[in-house]
């Protein structure tokens, strides 16, 4: 079955919103965690159809938002020290 690339787009766009809004309840969000929820988006980045779309999930891989989750939920390590660190993304 195929999907159409729009759809990948309205996925990806609100992919980091609705991610937000539920660490936003949660409080708390272990790196492993994300890591889980983000692999299909990193997977489309590597692995998407066109040029457009792995583009488009690089983008969200780099969202500064998911910089804040981490912190926000916390990984479980210090806390605070890292505050000179940009978020690029998550390391396989």
């Amino acid at each position: 079955m195929k999907v159409a690339d729009g759809i990948r787009y309205h996925v990806l766009d609100i992919w980091v919103d609705e991610l937000v809004k539920v660490v936003a309840d949660e409080k708390k969000v272990e790196e492993k965690v994300l890591e889980s929820i983000m692999a299909p988006v990193r997977r489309l980045g590597d692995e998407g159809r066109t040029k457009v779309v792995r583009g488009r999930a690089r983008d969200v891989l780099r969202d500064e938002r998911l910089g804040d989750i981490v912190s926000m939920g916390g990984s479980g390590g210090d806390e605070g020290d890292d505050d000179d660190e940009t978020w690029e993304g998550i390391e396989d």
